[in-house]
């Protein structure tokens, strides 16, 4: 008897139903097996191209009016998820018997039979995202995001020809309620599943092998068999792998949804790696990566506009509203593009000057804290702010009400007197952060301490870093000299944020770091906040000065490492006795530039495991930039001589990392400075690097 499959895809995961349906067919030979396709609005893929059925939205039901509602106010996601009972129905009347549905991003490895019989004598079959506890440790994914998202994965679910009544419900509340909003407890069509066995004849799915995923495998044993290759859950050949946040283009992830803190790792587990380079490999033989250049086909409007999530929002909302008050309903956006800007763009109920505008600026909290009162006194400035993205091709022109004119940027006004201005410099600069551009900017004020010149310093801590650095503020004095200590691409966002009155009237250094040879013209804008620019090296200063636009000149770098009092320990760290090797760099930095792969494999050439030296790689921000941080941890695994830090270590243990290593390693692509390489040269440590870029300011052969 054949077993009934289906998926939903957008366009541009047709790979992905490619090898979900060659997984199917090698495993269960005789299923039928049918893709709905959201978005294929001409029809153009057919059934029998790739050997299964394909499915339009009409075909389940969904009229023309029906569509332009559920495109409009669902998301790509949303919509998948919201017709997946209306497909389910449409093929148990066809098929009078159960049908499986599975997400397009699995791969199936044996029989499904027993899904199939237990949806015969069960209105539906469904797994919990985990049948054991989750651990208590700050990992993802945690108990908590499973009480948003749902106690059941839904990107498998079988349901059985009784199971109509369960299909009703769940369709009925998915024509409107299908959205991820996890923080509102929403999420898709997963929240109204933990009805389902209190309401159905529901079969609770707990077996190990099946639905295999990022958010079981902390309570399973997941093994390659050495002898057949076969993949194995607890000692078992695996039903079905769900590969959820996978990308075959990063694949040193199993899945982006774990986040920055994951609790499965390649690095722990590199079968589970086999299973997924399998996967991906298969998927890039399936043309994925022409498939993934596929637009969403309600991406954009018939007038250009891109259809994004702000304004799905304001159409939602306001639909909502009207559906719930029998009122007029908005313009829908796919049936009346250029009426739906007009709307969108008139003042709202509470008198903004655009709907739009409205949500945009109280969902995006930079916004808010850049452009207080936006509603009032501080609407120029945000309407200056959207002219200036338009102008840089970052913001829809047409999303400006018509008939506000282009406002001048709020620092081109007349000179700003101040009271008791006088002779001294004001500093700002990200004096607390724990990263480079913050160490210039406390060097910069040691150079001014030393000068003897009158000063006071503003404290910017609008950066991701940690905010750990102990530095007291002295008082905000209206010098008529600012120094500013953040490089080019955060000084647009910085003169925002800090309004006219504080370049008006005064002379304004900006101190800025470039690591490469050519300075990008997307930061010309950042020239026209300041008179002249010191850069910290000939590098640097060479790259800036070469647009033209401002004077550079090239500033020494003061090095000064403090002295400690407390002994290092190493054993605190895992670093064994003996030589040490040393580098250290912050994943936020350009991973390629920063180059530690190449260090890794530098050192596992030179020296045998355990032979005698130990490399030390601290890296930072490794929760921000999984991937690459994974992709030294993979390339360590095995060497026990590798040693890979990624916590922020107080400033004595800072130094004492240092102090305790022989040599300080950095094979740089390019370096503006290099400020790492002079701190442990300071401390009378050898160094090898690469001989290019900032660092040949200080360093010989």
């Amino acid at each position: 008897m054949a077993i009934h499959v289906c998926t939903i895809i957008a366009r541009n995961y047709l790979a992905s139903a490619r090898v979900l349906f060659e997984s199917l067919v090698e495993s269960n030979p005789g299923s039928t097996f049918s893709v709905l396709i959201i978005d294929d609005k001409s029809n153009a893929i057919v059934s029998g191209a790739d050997g299964f059925e394909v499915v339009h939205l009409r075909d389940i039901g969904i009229d023309d009016f029906e569509l332009a509602e559920m495109t409009a106010i669902y998301n790509v996601t949303e919509l998948a998820t919201a017709v997946k009972p209306g497909l389910m129905h449409t093929l148990i009347d066809r098929w009078s018997e159960p049908v499986i549905y599975l997400d397009p991003d699995i791969m199936v490895f044996r029989p499904l039979d027993r899904v199939e019989e237990l949806a015969r004598t069960h209105q539906m079959v469904i797994t919990p995202h985990s049948s054991v506890p989750i651990p208590r440790d700050h990992k993802r994914i945690s108990e908590s995001e499973i009480l948003a998202a749902g106690i059941y994965n839904l990107g498998f679910i079988a349901v059985g020809v009784d199971g109509i009544p369960f299909l009703q419900f769940w369709k009925e509340r998915l024509r409107r309620e299908c959205i991820s909003a996890p923080e509102s407890m929403r999420f898709v069509d997963q929240r109204w599943v933990d009805f389902a066995p209190a309401m159905f004849d529901a079969y609770i799915l707990k077996e190990a092998t099946y639905n295999v995923a990022y958010w079981n495998l902390h309570g399973r044993s997941f093994s390659v068999d050495s002898e057949s290759g076969r993949f194995l859950v607890d000692g078992q050949e695996i039903h079905f792998f769900h590969f959820s946040g996978y990308n075959p283009l990063v694949p040193e992830l199993l899945s982006k949804y774990q986040g920055g803190e994951a609790r499965i790792l390649f690095s722990d587990q590199p079968d589970l790696k086999t299973i997924c380079d399998l996967y991906g490999a298969k998927l890039l033989a399936a043309d994925y990566v022409k498939c993934l250049k596929q637009d969403y086909a309600y991406k954009t409007l018939d007038n250009g506009i891109e259809y994004d999530g702000v304004m799905r929002r304001v159409y939602r909302e306001a639909l909502f509203q009207a559906e719930e008050e029998d009122g007029p309903q908005p313009p829908n956006p796919f049936v009346s593009a250029d009426a739906f800007l007009l709307w969108l763009n008139s003042p709202s109920e509470d008198g903004f000057v655009s709907r739009y505008l409205e949500l945009l600026y109280n969902i995006r909290e930079d916004l808010q804290r850049v452009f207080p009162n936006a509603e009032g006194s501080g609407l120029p400035n945000l309407l200056a702010w959207a002219w200036g993205e338009a102008a840089k091709g970052k913001f829809e022109r047409r999303l400006i009400p018509s008939g506000i004119q282009e406002e001048a940027n709020p620092h081109d006004g007349p000179p700003i007197a101040f009271s008791g201005s006088r002779f001294g410099i004001q500093i700002a600069g990200h004096f607390r952060a724990e990263m480079g551009v913050g160490e210039l900017g406390r060097n910069t004020v040691k150079a001014v301490v030393a000068s003897g010149i009158p000063f006071s310093t503003y404290i910017d801590t609008d950066v991701v870093h940690r905010q750990n650095f102990e530095f007291e503020a002295s008082s905000e004095i209206p010098h008529a000299v600012n120094i500013v200590n953040m490089n080019a691409d955060a000084m647009v966002h910085f003169a925002y944020r800090m309004g006219s009155d504080y370049f008006k009237d005064r002379y304004t250094i900006g101190v800025w770091a470039w690591e490469l040879e050519e300075f990008p013209d997307e930061f010309d804008e950042s020239f026209q906040y300041v008179d002249e620019i010191w850069a910290c090296s000939a590098f640097t200063r060479d790259a800036i000065a070469a647009k033209g636009l401002k004077p550079v000149y090239k500033l020494p770098v003061t090095v000064e490492v403090a002295e400690v009092d407390e002994v290092f320990d190493r054993s605190k760290f895992d670093i064994p006795d003996g030589f040490v090797f040393l580098f250290c760099f912050d994943l936020l930095s350009i991973f390629e530039r920063k180059n530690p792969l190449a260090l890794i494999e530098a050192f596992t050439s030179a020296f045998a495991p355990n032979e005698g030296p130990t490399l030390v790689i601290k890296a930072l921000n490794g929760d921000k930039r999984l991937a690459d941080l994974e992709k030294i941890r993979i390339m360590a695994r095995g060497r026990s001589d590798i040693v890979v830090l990624t916590k922020y270590l107080d400033y004595a243990d800072n130094i004492g990392l240092f102090k305790t290593a022989d040599c300080y390693v950095s094979l740089h692509r390019s370096e503006g400075l290099g400020l790492t390489i002079a701190e442990a040269m300071a401390l009378g440590k050898p160094v090898i690097a690469t001989a290019y870029s900032g660092n040949m300011d200080f360093m010989d052969e």
